[in-house]
């Protein structure tokens, strides 16, 4: 085929290509990655009784839950990081909590304990949710 022909195949989307550059940022940025800590919460009645707790695989909702309870906290908005594996990296949206005195802890349940690089989002909120929506890339700086 002359590579002048057209193909069926459209290529990637300009929003593929932001959440490709996006996610490559994160790789790029990671010797600034963020020390967090698995933390086991749940949110309690006056007696004791458990009202909420985490859900696996749903740290965007477990964290507004969190802050929705927890006025001093805060949303971070960030990627996970995973890899290098044959120079090829995951970059998963996540979200973790900031609490008193800027500690980040991770209050979703993983699997396993392995903690993976965190690396912070420093575009606007409209792209992280716009990233978060795909859930995750993988890319090759």
């Amino acid at each position: 085929m002359d590579r002048s022909e057209k193909t069926d195949f459209p290529g990637p989307s300009a929003q593929d290509k932001r959440l490709e550059e996006m996610a490559i940022g994160a790789v790029l940025r990671r010797t600034s990655i963020e020390i967090y800590h698995a933390r086991a919460v749940q949110l309690q009645d006056s007696e004791g009784r458990t009202l909420w707790k985490p859900e696996a695989h749903a740290c965007h909702s477990n964290v507004e839950t969190w802050v929705r309870h927890s006025p001093a906290h805060k949303r971070v908005k960030g990627f996970l990081l995973q890899g290098p594996l044959f120079g090829f990296w995951k970059v998963l949206a996540h979200s973790l909590v900031q609490i008193e005195g800027g500690s980040l802890i991770d209050i979703t349940p993983q699997e396993g304990n392995q903690l993976h690089p965190f690396v912070r989002h420093l575009g606007t909120d409209d792209e992280f949710e716009e990233f978060a929506d795909r859930g995750k890339l993988i890319v090759r700086p």
